[in-house]
């Protein structure tokens, strides 16, 4: 005869209430969970909520978060704040699959949607975007001016502007500009200002206060123009919300001939919390330092290219890696760059640096 095995009731109590408490804290801490549809379209991962696609970025350290996952299939999700964007944008911390699916779960017009935008094939093979034009976009030159400001209830989808004169700059303070959103920009745009260049203005909804954001380049192909916006968020952040405005100067040479040719990317980085890193390590952790560094002088570091680049020449000669992964911290100013090797659980490395190209610690794990 087989033993049945007993489970009190006062364990599944604690087990109930442990479970409680976890998902108050997450809530507290800003934290959601969603119940959605997984897809993968041009190259990232997707959860489909409400008919509503939103695109998972990855916010641990696992890089399998997303592995095993399939079109259709049903997803329990821990994330953060949704960018109000089309797809939207989220930071993922857990993913669970609940069930089976397939591509027929998303719906039509999800379907449709993405791929007017170029981001799944059409069924007849093609696509919307020509297969080339994610290669044949090259950096150009160009001045950007990052504003914060509250927003109005009209104000929280984001817009585009192409500015050629003073009189279109006009008419796009009287139909965009309000108590709540008008910029006064640092530059005067002057009928000498637009005999060589343009001004591209671009104004985007966030989902909290503590968001900050600003250009980060500007590619060209032919007359199309691709505007990329880097986010940088807190691991905990207030439940306001505010606008940006971003004032992007281009010469004649790079402009594009109307809105339609311009696209705006927003790429969420993953966040930290360098106060807590400090906190919460143990000083007498093997592989800990704060001193003896390489990087001591000021340097640019404000992107996370640069970063990394700084980053790299902390490293001894005989490590080797694969995979370099960022995060933030928006408001001490400090990136953490780890390096590693993609399926070894040992041998990574992470720098903390402020934006100013200093290191401040590194993390050496066995």
């Amino acid at each position: 005869m087989k033993k049945r095995i007993i489970i009190p009731i006062t364990v599944v109590l604690a087990l109930i209430l442990a479970l409680l408490t976890a998902a108050v804290v997450f809530i507290n801490k800003g934290y959601s969970l969603s119940e959605g549809y997984y897809l993968q379209a041009d190259g990232k991962s997707l959860i489909i909520i409400d008919n509503s696609p939103v695109v998972m970025g990855n916010c641990t350290k696992n890089d399998d978060l997303f592995d095993g996952l399939s079109d259709g299939d049903k997803i329990l999700l821990l994330h953060d704040g949704i960018e109000e964007s089309y797809p939207g944008g989220t930071g993922a911390y857990y993913v669970k699959k609940i069930e089976d699916g397939s591509i027929s779960d998303i719906p039509e017009s999800v379907i449709s949607s993405l791929t007017e935008l170029g981001w799944l094939e059409r069924k007849d093979g093609s696509s919307e975007k020509s297969p080339s034009d994610k290669d044949t976009f090259f950096s150009i030159p160009y001045t950007a001016h990052d504003y914060e400001k509250g927003y109005s209830s009209d104000s929280t989808e984001g817009k585009t502007y192409l500015i050629g004169d003073t009189d279109e700059l006009s008419e796009y303070y009287k139909e965009s500009g309000n108590e709540y959103t008008i910029i006064e920009p640092a530059t005067v745009y002057d009928g000498d200002f637009f005999k060589d260049s343009v001004l591209i203005i671009v104004y985007n909804f966030a989902h909290s206060g503590s968001v900050t954001r600003k250009v980060s380049a500007v590619e060209a192909s032919g007359v199309n123009v691709n505007i990329v916006i880097e986010e940088y968020c807190p691991v905990v952040y207030t439940d306001d919300c505010s606008g940006w405005t971003h004032f992007i100067e281009l010469s004649r040479e790079h402009a594009p001939e109307s809105i339609g040719d311009i696209t705006v990317e927003i790429e969420k980085l993953n966040a930290f919390s360098y106060s807590d890193f400090l906190y919460f390590i143990d000083e007498k952790e093997p592989g800990l330092r704060f001193d003896g560094f390489v990087n001591t002088e000021s340097a640019d570091a404000e992107s996370e290219e640069k970063a990394a680049e700084l980053a790299k020449k902390e490293l001894h000669r005989e490590f080797t890696y694969d995979t370099v992964t960022t995060a933030y911290d928006c408001y001490e100013k400090m990136w953490a760059v780890s390096f590693s090797t993609k399926g070894y659980n040992g041998g990574c490395v992470t720098v903390y640096l402020t934006t100013d190209g200093i290191t401040k610690a590194i993390l050496a794990g066995e």
